[in-house]
């Protein structure tokens, strides 16, 4: 249940959060340090497949909605850390159709034009503006941004990337049986702890309105009548 202080195959916090909260309430707070071993439904393939699949999905939604700039602007870059798997970066040039930037470890990256040509400025919530024309376009020397890598180490290329400022979540269940198959609470457990798969309280949207509406017909309404939409006061 430490995850801190052992090395993980697989990170699944929320699922671990989430056994660590059941035992304690079954057993008290010593349950946490009496050595239990526990066993779970969920194998760490798919749980992998799963927090992947909402990281990228999170990624690709805030992407279509625009870049909103950088985090920030000369400040130390050891005053930002990993957030999912996005690296926080201090741009030190600008070309035309790239720019460089130092990781945290010191490590300086270049990102390609075909990494950051997605930064549309965002706008609103429904409008973006056009594809930026060149890398100045984008980002300055001094700026804080997050960068991506992908592929494997001899081939790697990095992307610009920015935290999403959606939140999203994922639970797979076996129908044959209701285990678990995986959880995701949402795009990093450390920036945000709220389980929104067990712990998000949701509208019941339209799959509610048969039930209102037969209610409603037993009652005497028919299609044709009248309701009146004038605001309820409740209580004094």
């Amino acid at each position: 249940l430490n995850m801190a202080a052992r090395k993980l195959d697989t990170r699944a916090p929320y699922l671990a959060e989430m056994v660590r909260s059941e035992l304690v309430d079954k057993f008290g707070e010593q349950a946490q340090y009496s050595g239990w071993r526990v066993y779970t439904t969920v194998r760490s393939d798919r749980q992998q497949f799963a927090d992947e699949a909402v990281k990228r999905g999170l990624e690709a939604y805030d992407k279509r909605h625009g870049w909103r700039g950088a985090e920030a602007h000369d400040k130390p870059l050891k005053n930002f850390r990993v957030v999912g798997d996005l690296q926080p970066a201090k741009v030190t040039q600008v070309q035309s159709k790239s720019f460089k930037a130092v990781l945290l470890d010191g490590t300086e990256v270049t990102v390609p034009w075909s990494g950051m040509s997605w930064a549309r400025k965002y706008i609103n919530t429904n409008r973006v503006g056009n594809f930026p024309a060149n890398a100045s376009k984008i980002v300055k020397v001094k700026d804080i941004v997050r960068l991506r890598a992908q592929g494997d180490t001899e081939q790697r290329t990095w992307v610009l990337g920015q935290i999403p400022a959606a939140q999203g979540q994922l639970i797979a269940l076996n129908p044959e049986d209701g285990a678990l198959e995986a959880v995701v609470g949402g795009y990093d457990f450390a920036d945000s702890k709220f389980n929104r798969s067990i712990q998000g309280w949701r509208q019941p949207g339209s799959a509610i309105k048969p039930f209102i509406y037969a209610l409603a017909l037993e009652r005497g309404f028919s299609p044709q009548s009248p309701v009146s939409d004038a605001p309820l006061k409740v209580g004094k």
